[in-house]
């Protein structure tokens, strides 16, 4: 039994030329194998080259009336992909993929919530979902809130009321959906934002899971901030997929019996010293 490894960002924009390959190379080095982006900014009708030949599986829901929101999911060649169905959003707030990853079957849903009426807007998704989903549910994403501003806010204090954050909350429960960064870390302060106006870290990105697929956790992480104001959510899930080689080189020992081999190393050791 091995991991697939997802991870979730907000990058905030990626139509400059120089953004897209910088959060390529950070996936790659970061070994992500499934990742949730929102706020791509991509047009409908023009969407730019977002591959690379690590990620040959890209999906993009985008906002159709403007260079604005935008979700995509990447997935990388090391996996087995085998794509099912898909459901996207006009308003670029949603992107549903239904396939088998390893061979199992998963609905992976990248979800951008909205600044002010997030639980309006979560209803409606999640509806939705209902519909679509099948196999084990891994919804990620940016959901613009805090679920508990006590340890997900470096201040301690959140704008939005108590009442509300009560009303997210059993939403999430009658979908049987976890914070999956809270189970893992039940007593850790972490962010993935920060706001410079107010000078405050908040935790607005999360992976949730439905109670049934616990057993699958497997870590969870938070990155430093990079070149978004949002940093990079990790967690990954265990998985039949068989684990990659590990590859260690080693010196072959019937080349030290070959005279002229042995006749040059001396001679390049005296020369260096």
């Amino acid at each position: 039994m091995t991991t697939i490894q997802f991870a979730s960002l907000n990058a905030n924009g990626l139509n400059t030329p120089e953004k897209r390959p910088s959060i390529l190379r950070l996936l790659r080095n970061k070994k992500v194998q499934v990742a949730f982006i929102q706020e791509t900014h991509f047009c409908r009708d023009a969407l730019p080259s977002h591959k690379s030949p690590r990620y040959s599986d890209t999906y993009h829901s985008c906002f159709s009336r403007s260079k604005s929101r935008g979700v995509s999911i990447l997935i990388a060649r090391s996996v087995p992909w085998e794509f099912l169905d898909a459901s996207t959003d006009d308003n670029g707030r949603f992107l549903f993929l239904k396939g088998r990853l390893a061979g199992q079957l998963y609905t992976l849903r990248n979800v951008y919530l909205p600044n002010t009426k997030q639980l309006k807007a979560l209803t409606g998704i999640l509806s939705h979902l209902d519909d679509f989903a099948g196999g084990t549910l891994l919804v990620g994403g940016d959901l613009n809130v805090v679920l508990d501003p006590d340890v997900d806010v470096s201040r301690g204090t959140s704008h939005s009321a108590h009442s509300y954050l009560q009303g997210i909350k059993k939403l999430l429960h009658a979908h049987q959906l976890i914070d999956t960064w809270r189970i893992l870390n039940p007593e850790v302060k972490d962010f993935t934002f920060y706001l410079a106006a107010r000078d405050t870290y908040s935790r607005l990105d999360y992976f949730l899971l439905r109670h049934s697929a616990v057993s699958l956790l497997d870590s969870s992480a938070i990155d430093l901030l990079t070149f978004s104001d949002n940093a990079m959510f990790h967690v990954s899930l265990k998985s039949p997929l068989p684990a990659l080689k590990s590859w260690q080189w080693r010196l072959n020992e019937s080349l030290l019996q070959d005279f002229e081999v042995t006749q040059e190393v001396h001679t390049t050791i005296s020369q260096y010293f």
